[in-house]
């Protein structure tokens, strides 16, 4: 029988905290109501000070970057003297076990985690820490979403949205034609593929996020999931699904994110986070054994990881060193529509 959690040690407990903020497709409401998604959970302190560095949420639509303090009962915050406490200034969310309290002042978001849900974290904690963690994904998945947006902005420069779409399909089968890994395709099937492609809905979903109208742009994030969703049953001719989603992800994704309104890429964002992946790659289950590739950013993460194993700067530290705050704040940057030379 499971030991009740509230004979647990906090620093117990916060291990099996951070297994339920490393996974971004769980939605969250705050006491107030307020819907909220971690979209990456930073690390651990072990230190004094909040228990969660760094973290990155998603709070109605909004990017935070701050700190995260977790507690068994809410009035531990007022116990603590942490509204007194300089170091728990940057603290953007409270977690508890209990709302137990509510302390005059505390303006902080609050989210009351399922006992249920933190008993089935303490039984994951062995093999999600071991060897890379959690955390290590996140970031590289990030990364690799930064890399190929800034990538697709460049294609935009001198093309329209749809060109621009051809021309990373074009190269993306390139390079799929050349890894034996891949399941084989003939040649010919690839080029009518690439045929296909300009006149696809996939294609027609990338102009339909470039739209500039702030009326048209919110009836697009209210659907955008629906759309993506039906982009991955949808052939754009005989394809497999797994490649269909490999083209998802390495070209209508960040070349959407490249053009769309903030609305449009907080939803595409979104998706991306929730997608569950069509199958394991064997190459990731030798390397990253103990990591789980339940979902698409996972296995998006660890491929980013591979990489970057053999380069002179690891891209994981260069992104500590440089802070979080300051890559959202790139990745906002690299998602600005570019003036179109071809638009009229």
């Amino acid at each position: 029988m499971s030991a009740p959690l509230e004979s647990l040690h906090e620093t117990v407990l916060q291990r099996a905290v951070y297994v339920l903020l490393s996974n971004p497709s769980t939605a969250y409401h705050t006491v107030s109501g307020s819907r909220l998604q971690v979209l990456a959970p930073g690390r651990i302190n072990v230190h004094e000070g909040p228990d969660f560095m760094e973290t990155a949420i998603l709070l109605d639509g909004t990017v935070m970057v701050g700190n995260v303090e977790f507690h068994k009962k809410s009035s531990d915050w007022r116990k603590h003297n942490h509204s007194n406490d300089p170091r728990y200034s940057t603290v953007i969310l409270h977690i508890v076990l209990d709302n137990d309290e509510e302390i005059p002042g505390h303006t902080l978001p609050i989210v009351v985690l399922p006992s249920a849900d933190v008993q089935s974290a303490l039984l994951r904690q062995p093999a999600e820490f071991a060897d890379t963690g959690v955390e290590d994904v996140h970031t590289y998945s990030l990364l690799r979403l930064l890399r190929l947006t800034a990538e697709h902005k460049e294609f935009l420069r001198n093309r329209t949205p749809e060109q621009a779409f051809v021309e990373s399909v074009k190269l993306f089968l390139q390079r799929f034609e050349k890894k034996r890994r891949r399941p084989a395709y003939p040649a010919e099937r690839l080029v009518e593929l690439m045929n296909a492609v300009p006149n696809s809905p996939h294609a027609r979903f990338i102009k339909e996020a470039s739209a500039t109208t702030q009326t048209y742009t919110s009836l697009i994030s209210q659907s955008v999931h629906a759309s993506l969703n039906g982009l991955l049953s949808t052939p754009i001719t005989d394809e497999g699904e797994h490649l269909r989603r490999e083209i998802m992800v390495n070209s209508i994704i960040p070349c959407s994110l490249a053009l769309a309104s903030d609305a449009v890429r907080i939803s595409i964002f979104e998706w991306y986070w929730s997608v569950e992946a069509l199958l394991e790659y064997g190459v990731l289950q030798r390397s990253f054994p103990h990591l789980p590739q339940v979902y698409l950013w996972q296995q998006q993460g660890m491929l980013e990881m591979m990489r970057e194993k053999n380069a002179d700067t690891s891209a994981h530290e260069a992104m500590r060193s440089y802070g979080l705050m300051h890559t959202l704040h790139f990745y906002k940057l690299a998602l600005e529509s570019p003036e179109l030379e071809d638009e009229r």
